[in-house]
């Protein structure tokens, strides 16, 4: 028998707005890397929409949110002495960490619900092939007798802390 500790929606204001109806979590295979190029081991899955980027990692997650304006901008053209307009974008990020304290830092990782669909990356000679995507990540023993589980549900990230009742020990 499961019963919710808790259901926690995240980013409830936050719509996701993509031509791709089957968005999900990416499973990380080597192709995520961190700002100095190299392989980022600590996400587990990631997953990318307008506006908004969730990594899932072995003890937590963390997200950012962020938006993009184009800002037009004259610059001088040396050739022709006149100015030519060029669009310049300005980024801005917010982002959060969450770290579960005393999470099991090895907890197993169940991926549910692939979504039919997968990608292929090349970086750098490396081929990364049949990458996956998946409607939900669990994480079973996550706290001992809890689970978690992050899933993409009506457009929108949730996760639930599942309590599982510890078993009563019968004699034989």
């Amino acid at each position: 028998f499961y019963s919710y500790l808790f259901l926690f929606s995240l980013f409830y204001s936050i719509q996701i707005h993509s031509n791709n109806p089957q968005i999900g979590f990416i499973e990380n295979k080597g192709q995520i890397h961190d700002q100095y190029a190299k392989f980022n081991s600590e996400v587990k899955f990631l997953y990318n929409s307008p506006g908004l980027n969730v990594q899932l990692k072995s003890n937590g997650f963390s997200y950012d949110c962020y938006s993009v304006k184009s800002k037009a901008r004259e610059i001088p053209n040396i050739s022709s002495l006149k100015k030519i307009t060029a669009e310049e974008k300005i980024f801005d990020f917010q982002r959060i960490d969450i770290e579960f304290i005393g999470a099991n830092l090895n907890p197993l990782i169940i991926k549910e619900r692939p979504l039919g669909s997968y990608q292929n990356f090349y970086l750098n000679g490396l081929s990364i092939n049949n990458v996956g995507s998946y409607e939900k990540v669990k994480y079973i023993c996550f706290y001992p007798n809890i689970d978690l589980e992050f899933l993409v549900s009506d457009g929108k990230i949730k996760y639930n802390f599942i309590y599982r009742r510890p078993r009563k020990r019968r004699p034989l």
